[in-house]
């Protein structure tokens, strides 16, 4: 199932105007999260490292940007690299809560990703009010 996605995303990436940056982050992004749904990690930050690199070149993305900093930092985490994952999701909180606001859903949804980067680095208290956090934000964000 990935790999046709994968080939498909491919034939996008190449047949895209290279000119069209927001296209190719868009496409580079999409190709790392099927590579990371894969369990290919390696490739899915190689990916996402690429997208990574347009968007901070395009101030029109930030939504984007966050995403994709939030997706290097699940692959970080994924590879038991937690000290740079806490980094990179911090960061993708940080534009997020900029972009959207404290009480938007991705920020919560964020946050939770940041206390499971806490918990496999030791720190459960600090991972429990993560979650208490992330879950506060989404019964705010969805009513």
């Amino acid at each position: 199932m990935y790999d046709s996605a994968i080939n498909y995303k491919q034939k996008m990436l190449k047949a895209a105007n290279p000119s069209d940056m927001g296209r190719v982050s868009a496409i580079e992004s999409s190709l790392g999260e099927c590579y990371f749904r894969k369990g290919d990690h390696s490739k899915a930050l190689t990916h996402f490292r690429s997208a990574l690199e347009i968007l901070t070149t395009l101030t029109s993305q930030k939504s984007l940007l966050a995403e994709v900093y939030d997706n290097i930092g699940r692959c970080l985490h994924e590879q038991g690299n937690y000290q740079e994952a806490l980094l990179y999701t911090q960061k993708s909180i940080d534009i997020t809560i900029a972009v959207n606001g404290e009480e938007s859903l991705d920020a919560a949804v964020r946050l939770g990703n940041l206390g499971v980067i806490e918990l496999s680095l030791g720190n459960f208290e600090k991972s429990v009010e993560l979650h208490r956090r992330s879950q506060q934000g989404c019964l705010k964000a969805v009513g």
